[in-house]
């Protein structure tokens, strides 16, 4: 993974998008998902999606702390190969690469605090909470994480009194593979013991958040790296972080995206870790450190268009019902495939779904039973759901809504239209419609949405367009058309779980 610290311009224009739009609470860039309960954020390089599970009634609710997520790519580039693809990688900052080593000890830290200090006052001046994530491959002769670089950046940003969480590594199952150098659960174990006591050595960070290990996807190799890692360090950070990636990068097939076998991967890997996790350390919150549609930056010409929001509606509605805490997600802006934004700041269709997923989803998921949908399976055939349903209370900022209405979101994968009639309480109720479909001769390859029939697009580079519902008379079947997404408002339902 790399991510770009921000050109003088692009600081300025994306730190001033970013505050004037949190300071207007809902009419923001900060997203919302869910597991239970929700909210989420935008990022420079990458969207980080916050949200609390409600397991317990008495629990209570997160109004909403919003985070931005800065990576070292954990391989060293030079300062002329990372200008390259115009991004500066934060390990070049906060590592130490062969021309630092011939720079006086002084200039080194004087360079690295002016890059920290752009950093955080970009995060500081959007009311964004920053998560810095660390070298793990600055390696001592025996192998052990080397923190010397590490132990002066947290004397500076307690200096200056930066709120920072940290987290070290990134996928360090595969550094064998990546830099020919492995590290193992008993190393890494210790590695992650070593930071916290750094951070509790330096008196303003000794309560600040560690998150780790960051790990591959979950296969052989990394299960037992988490499962090692979890029995010797899981009690030594605040939540468990791993990266799941869909699809190889050379897939070149719109329809691809909306494999229902491909989406159902995530159910899969979210399984396996909970499993670890659970085993050494019960209860321990779950993060999605890295998520995109393909490892290896995305699929050119494909991640950035309305095929792609198939897997990234599903990611959050998947994650929701599975319990996980928070979902990173790839990319807002410069590496890669996987943007919200094009090089203009002009919105991509994932953005339009986000910030629609924002107004109206709420903190509270439902659970979900459609007669008709679940198939009985036949023997030596597996049944996979083309049409997926997930249901939440609407967002409690929203002020269209009153609290006890119900949002539902749904995924028509099929590619005929699909009618979906409610029943029970939820019959013969007055429904909003927000249908998103993908505007122009593009289809599934497009790159601009419409909402119920009007393309979006931004007033100007902070008004938003008016987010306006087509009202669905009571009663009236909801019709989905083929291979499309919509959210659908059941108002003034005044439904109990969703009242408190």
């Amino acid at each position: 993974m790399t991510y770009c610290l921000l050109t003088l311009s692009f600081y300025k224009a994306g730190c001033l998008l970013l505050r004037s739009q949190v300071s207007r609470g809902l009419e923001s860039l900060i997203l919302t998902a869910t597991s239970g309960a929700t909210f989420s954020v935008l990022l420079p390089s990458t969207l980080l999606l916050h949200t609390e599970t409600v397991v317990k009634p008495q629990r209570e609710e997160v109004t909403g702390e919003d985070y931005i997520l800065m990576e070292t790519t954990d391989i060293n580039m030079s300062e002329h190969s990372a200008a390259a693809h115009n991004s500066l990688e934060l390990d070049a900052l906060w590592g130490t690469t062969p021309q630092e080593s011939m720079m006086g000890k002084s200039a080194y830290v004087d360079s690295h605090s002016r890059s920290l200090d752009k950093l955080y006052n970009f995060a500081d001046c959007a009311g964004l909470h920053l998560i810095l994530g660390l070298n793990g491959l600055q390696r001592n002769p025996d192998n052990s994480w080397n923190t010397s670089s590490t132990l002066s950046l947290l004397k500076y940003g307690a200096g200056k009194k930066y709120n920072i969480s940290w987290e070290l590594g990134n996928e360090p199952n595969a550094y064998r593979s990546m830099v020919g150098r492995a590290v193992n659960s008993t190393q890494l174990s210790q590695d992650y013991a070593k930071l916290r006591t750094l951070l509790q050595s330096v008196r303003y960070y000794n309560r600040a958040h560690l998150y780790g290990p960051n790990a591959g996807r979950p296969r052989k190799n990394a299960v037992l790296l988490l499962d090692g890692f979890m029995k010797n360090a899981g009690s030594v950070i605040d939540a468990v972080t791993w990266q799941h990636y869909f699809m190889d990068g050379r897939v070149k097939k719109a329809e691809d995206f909306l494999k229902t076998r491909l989406l159902d991967t995530l159910t899969e890997q979210i399984t396996k870790v909970t499993k670890v996790v659970n085993t050494h350390t019960p209860g321990k919150k779950v993060w999605l450190g890295g998520l995109g549609p393909a490892w290896a930056g995305g699929n050119n010409n494909l991640s950035e268009t309305y095929a792609a929001s198939f897997l990234w509606m599903n990611t959050l509605g998947v994650a929701a019902v599975q319990g996980i805490d928070v979902v990173l997600r790839h990319s807002f802006f410069d590496y890669g495939y996987t943007h919200l934004v094009d090089q203009h700041f002009n919105p991509l269709p994932d953005y339009w779904f986000s910030l629609v997923f924002k107004r109206l989803v709420g903190p509270r998921v439902l659970a979900v039973r459609v007669a008709g949908l679940q198939r009985k399976p036949q023997p030596g055939r597996v049944i996979w759901d083309k049409l997926r349903i997930y249901a939440h209370c609407t967002s409690y900022y929203n002020p269209n809504y009153m609290r006890g209405s119900i949002t539902i979101y749904i995924i028509n994968l099929h590619r005929s239209r699909k009618k979906i009639k409610l029943a029970g309480t939820l019959r013969n109720r007055t429904i909003h419609q927000y249908l998103l479909q993908p505007h122009g001769e593009g289809g599934l390859r497009a790159r601009h949405v419409q909402l119920n029939g009007e393309k979006l697009l931004m007033g100007n580079d902070e008004t938003f367009p008016d987010l306006k519902p087509k009202i669905l008379r009571a009663g009236r079947t909801i019709a989905m058309p083929p291979m499309t997404i919509g959210f659908y408002v059941i108002k003034n339902i005044n439904a109990y779980a969703c009242r408190r």
